[in-house]
């Protein structure tokens, strides 16, 4: 009686501890579930996407990419593989970058037909501050690159408020990218076809000397420009640029104007008919065609020969 007394009492308890434990798996399962959810939004989990599939982001700083490193990175990937997946964001049947350009170019260079990707749901402001974030710390971003990207985001986005601490930069470092923006139209054109040309210690530099032909009345585009091609070519160094621009304008301005040649017109009756003016050591006549005849010319030209004759030293 004992016996039976003692299993019916242990019945109810093992019953219950197998609902608990299949409630635990249940929930286990359901949590697993949740957590792969998480991990896929919180870009854990990367997934390998077909490389022909992939767009470059609209908003990528870079004007100008480095083959070289490229090609070292294709050779980093071919040995040890893919390190860091880029990340990507769906955009209607195909992804869109948001980092990891330089990557992608690898892996097209060595004829890869898939890439290891993070697919993260972002918007056009997100995507574009992400690139821009992952790049202006990179030393081969070039000046020009970052003011020409954070110009872009203001034009383009009204989230832009606190933009330096989202990039987290400093104020100085943003206002001296932002030095950039005193120079005129073509000259940033010449910048974006050659952007580490120019960086923005020299910009900052050239600003007061800007100033201070502005207010001089002259117009300095043209010599920057030429200072700017004689960068690209080796012609000039950055640390010079300043003071190439003030010279060349300042000292044209205080130039003193070249006396013109003295000359002397020929009048008969009210016909001017010919003039003699003095140049250096030469003398030159100026004749009205229509007033001398070629037998008039001739006799000129045997007078002047005449003449040359009897002046002529003759120890020459």
């Amino acid at each position: 009686m004992e016996k039976k007394s003692t299993s019916s009492q242990n019945a109810p308890k093992q019953k219950l501890g197998s609902i608990l434990a299949q409630g635990l798996v249940s929930q286990i399962s359901r949590h697993s579930a949740v957590q792969q959810v998480e991990d896929l939004k919180s870009h854990r989990v990367p997934r390998s996407i077909p490389v022909d599939l992939v767009d470059a982001n609209p908003y990528q700083p870079r004007l100008v990419f480095d083959e070289e490193y490229i090609e070292e990175l294709a050779f980093s990937i071919e040995e040890e593989g893919l390190l860091s997946p880029i990340n990507v964001r769906i955009a209607g049947e195909r992804y869109e970058l948001i980092a990891g350009e330089c990557r992608l170019r690898a892996h097209k260079k060595l004829g890869k037909k898939y890439i290891d990707a993070l697919v993260e749901v972002v918007d056009d402001f997100e995507s574009a501050l992400r690139s821009l974030f992952e790049n202006i710390h990179r030393k081969d971003l070039s000046d020009f690159e970052k003011y020409h990207a954070i110009t872009r985001m203001r034009t383009s986005f009204t989230q832009v408020n606190d933009l330096q601490r989202k990039l987290d930069i400093s104020k100085s470092q943003l206002y001296r990218i932002m030095a950039f923006g005193a120079l005129p139209d073509s000259s940033l054109n010449m910048l974006k076809a050659n952007p580490k040309m120019l960086g923005a210690n020299a910009v900052d530099a050239l600003k007061p000397v800007i100033k201070e032909v502005q207010a001089a009345g002259l117009d300095y585009e043209s010599a920057l420009n030429k200072a700017l091609r004689d960068l690209a070519n080796g012609k000039l160094a950055q640390a010079g640029l300043a003071k190439r621009i003030r010279e060349d304008l300042l000292a044209r301005s205080t130039a003193t104007p070249k006396a013109p040649a003295p000359s002397e017109d020929i009048v008969i009756g009210e016909k001017k008919v010919a003039r003699v003016s003095t140049k250096k050591d030469r003398v030159i006549f100026e004749l009205d065609r229509k007033t001398f005849s070629d037998a008039q010319l001739s006799e000129l030209r045997a007078l002047i020969s005449n003449l040359a004759e009897q002046g002529a030293d003759p120890s020459e």
